[in-house]
C-alpha cells in the first residue's frame, strides 16, 4: 500500500485547500504534503517541493479566504508541450464533481474516460476537496490501496 500522497491543487487556488483532506489522511497513517503550485508554468509547478497549509475557521471565512487568496495563472501553465502524461502509463482515479460550474462535469466525464480513469462521482462543486473531504480523503484512500 502507498503511504506517501501529494496533494496538488488546480489553478486559482493554494494548497490550503486542502486542509481537511490532508488531516483525515494523516490522522489515518499516510504523509501528506499539499503542494504550493506558483500557476506559472508546467515547469515551475514541477519543480515545487515544499508544502504550505493554513487554517481556517468556517465555510463563510473559508470561502471569503478562498477568492482573497486566489494565485494567477500565467499563460505558460495551460501552453506548455507534455513530454509524457502519468495517466496514460500509471492506473488513474478521478472524481467528478456534478455540480461543478468551472469544468462542466460531462467534460470531466471525457477526461476521466480518456484516461481510463475509476469515476467516482459526488454531487459538489468544483471545490469538491473542500465541501465533501472525507468523500475525497476515502477514494485516495483507495487509489493508495491498490496501487
Amino acid at each position: 500500500m502507498i503511504k506517501n500522497i501529494v496533494l496538488v491543487h488546480g489553478a486559482w487556488a493554494d494548497g490550503s485547500g486542502w486542509e481537511s483532506v490532508h488531516n483525515i489522511l494523516t490522522e489515518k497513517g499516510f504523509n501528506v504534503t499539499a503542494v504550493p503550485n506558483p500557476n506559472t508554468s508546467l515547469a515551475d509547478d514541477a519543480n515545487i517541493t515544499t508544502a504550505v497549509l493554513s487554517q481556517q475557521n468556517g465555510p463563510a471565512a473559508k470561502a471569503r479566504f478562498m477568492a482573497d487568496s486566489q494565485v494567477p495563472v500565467g499563460l505558460a501553465a495551460f501552453s506548455s508541450d507534455l513530454t509524457a502524461a502519468a495517466w496514460k502509463a500509471k492506473k488513474s482515479w478521478y472524481i467528478v464533481a456534478t455540480e461543478d460550474k468551472m469544468i462542466p462535469p460531462d467534460v470531466e466525464r471525457s477526461m476521466a474516460k480518456r484516461a481510463n480513469a475509476v469515476v467516482t462521482e459526488i454531487k459538489a462543486s468544483h471545490a469538491v476537496y473542500i465541501s465533501h473531504a472525507a468523500e475525497v480523503a476515502r477514494v485516495i484512500e483507495q487509489a493508495a490501496a491498490s496501487a
